[in-house]
């Protein structure tokens, strides 16, 4: 009887001081010290005419992707978010602190039937720090997650319902998109589908605030799940075609379709350039198809842990954090190291003259 018990209490045994000594282990690992990125308020001054960018985006990257919104009564926001009302979709260039400009290809994952003019969604459990945004569609029972690279955005969404979903490219949408003198003006593109799990365009557009003339977004993306069907869509009709183009302003994108059941993932890498889809497509990783999404960036914030902004009382590391966030998010940076060549296009077509 002893011979028979002795290993079960001796397997006991083990696995009690195996457990006293994983919580000595826990009790003496250091415990979570306050970043200065924990400071930061991202929704400061989205309000009253702040125009803040919101959403995702490095330190002086060319990328900053986040949502473009309407009101509830569609009223489309000038410079991407609002405070209340329903997500559009997630486009890939924006301004911070202006509005009137860029808001370009536009990606929004939606779940039931596709109707190319009714995508749009309210939303909740909204979160959004340096480097990390994220929220939930409860149209299309969808959690959204954005993070970014300098030149690719990474999106990764959670389905929690089995449903017919479709991961939808909007070319034609822009910011401030209108006929005054200071709106954005969508004049032409064309998309084509590589694979069923890849695509790749463009998008000219032109006016804004600065009436500016001409410019050009080029993309590659990539989703790591292949699509059953892929379709395209010019004016209002979605047809099989696997590339399209129109050359004035009238409604162009895609779809991929695909099947998900519930707590299914999808990831997509979106690679952005103003110079050609080769060069997007060349930022675009390679490497693996699982994506890591970035809660908190302390690029945003290097060797400022001891810096003498730090203060003690949280209220005001908030009021100097901010404007550190928004200093490292200009509006007109190329990652490549160059300004948007609309201004310097629009310089030399002035001195020459």
């Amino acid at each position: 009887m002893f011979l028979s018990v002795a290993p079960t209490a001796r397997r006991l045994l083990v696995s009690i001081v195996f457990l006293a000594v994983s919580a000595s282990f826990r009790a003496q690992s250091p415990t979570h010290t306050p970043s200065f990125v924990d400071s930061v308020y991202p929704f400061l001054g989205v309000d009253w005419g702040g125009n803040t960018f919101i959403g995702a985006a490095l330190p002086f990257g060319m990328v900053k992707v986040g949502p473009d919104m309407e009101s509830f009564d569609s009223r489309k926001s000038g410079f991407g978010y609002w405070t209340d009302g329903r997500i559009l979709g997630f486009s890939h260039t924006h301004l911070s602190g202006a509005q009137g400009k860029y808001g370009n290809i536009l990606v929004m994952p939606v779940t039931g039937p596709l109707a190319i003019d009714d995508i749009h969604s309210p939303r909740t459990a909204e979160v959004n720090h340096p480097g990390y945004y994220a929220t939930r569609l409860t149209r299309y029972n969808a959690f959204v997650e954005l993070t970014s690279t300098r030149r690719v955005a990474l999106h990764r969404y959670t389905f929690s319902t089995a449903a017919p979903s479709h991961i939808t490219l909007n070319i034609s949408h822009c910011l401030s998109k209108g006929a005054s003198s200071e709106a954005q003006r969508f004049v032409g593109g064309q998309v084509h589908f590589v694979s069923n799990r890849e695509i790749e365009g463009e998008g000219r557009y032109a006016g804004g605030w600065n009436k500016g003339g001409e410019y050009t977004v080029y993309f590659s993306m990539v989703l790591d799940t292949p699509a059953i069907t892929t379709r395209t869509w010019t004016g209002s009709e979605i047809t099989s075609a696997q590339q399209a183009s129109v050359d004035h302003d009238l409604p162009l994108g895609a779809t991929f379709d695909l099947p998900v059941h519930p707590g299914q993932v999808v990831q997509a890498k979106v690679a952005i350039s103003f110079v050609s889809i080769e060069q997007a497509r060349a930022t675009r990783p390679t490497r693996g198809s699982g994506l890591v999404l970035r809660r908190r960036s302390q690029n945003f914030f290097p060797r400022l842990e001891s810096s003498p902004l730090k203060d003690s009382d949280p209220r005001r590391d908030r009021l100097k954090t901010n404007p550190v966030l928004h200093r490292h998010v200009p509006h007109d940076v190329d990652a490549h190291g160059s300004h948007r060549r609309e201004s310097r296009l629009e310089i030399q077509r002035a001195l020459l003259r």
